[in-house]
């Protein structure tokens, strides 16, 4: 999904640097692990925890991307999954244990953010952020990490942080629950934002859709005049007629 959102939102100099650091960095990738869970396995059989890291976001036509990094306690009992596969009132009740049993950092890359270094770049800072967030706030629990997951992108921390591996693979929520848990928190607080500010913008339906490109937003970006929060690289694919996008 996200190539896709490379090959179709982003301009054409912006779309073809991307996507060969996407080619690039893919290499730097974990393998899928062997089963779910694979790591939390590892990790709490030692005695540690282990730091899920995932965003939302990232296919937006307008507003932030979010990342939330987490760690659930050891042994934790609920088996978390994707959050876009939940019903809102499935993620609501998971959110409401998640905030009071686990630790959490989030973070936001907002739409200058996104404009000024792409999307890419913008995921990684965000990621590098909550991660950094979460150990300055919660040290001693951070020292008990024995593995940061994270969902298909090749994160790397600052030189002289000292951090447990880092093990970025595709599919992550289905394979880590930790990195389910960040995807749940991070989906949460974006929504609630989105639906917090549709008053801001009446002529769209942020609350609805969150932003992404929905038939009704793609028809409204057509006859309607673009927000202040929409990114300017991804609507202007949006509102090119398809014969003259130069993909």
């Amino acid at each position: 999904m996200f190539i896709y959102q490379l090959l179709f939102y982003a301009p054409p100099v912006e779309r073809a640097k991307s996507i060969a650091q996407v080619a690039k960095n893919c290499r730097k990738m974990s393998k899928t692990p062997a089963y779910p869970d694979y790591y939390e396995a590892l990790a709490w059989k030692k005695g540690q925890l282990v730091c899920g890291i995932d965003e939302v976001g990232r296919g937006c036509l307008a507003g932030p991307l979010v990342v939330a990094a987490a760690i659930l306690p050891a042994h934790c009992p609920i088996d978390f999954r994707d959050s876009k596969k939940m019903t809102p009132k499935a993620r609501d009740k998971a959110f409401k244990w998640l905030v009071e049993h686990a630790a959490y950092a989030i973070a936001r890359a907002d739409h200058a953010h996104i404009a000024k270094y792409n999307i890419y770049q913008a995921t990684l800072y965000a990621m590098r952020k909550a991660v950094l967030m979460l150990a300055s706030r919660q040290p001693t629990l951070f020292g008990q990490v024995g593995y940061i997951t994270v969902d298909a992108m090749p994160l790397t921390l600052p030189a002289g942080f000292a951090h447990p591996p880092i093990a970025s693979f595709i599919k992550g929520e289905d394979y880590s629950r930790s990195i389910a848990a960040a995807s749940i928190i991070a989906k949460v607080t974006r929504d609630r934002l989105m639906a917090a500010i549709q008053h801001f913008f009446p002529a769209y339906q942020f609350g609805k859709d969150k932003a992404y490109a929905s038939p009704t937003h793609c028809a409204t970006l057509k006859s309607k005049p673009a927000t202040f929060i929409h990114r300017t690289q991804f609507i202007t694919t949006v509102r090119t007629p398809k014969e003259k996008r130069n993909i």
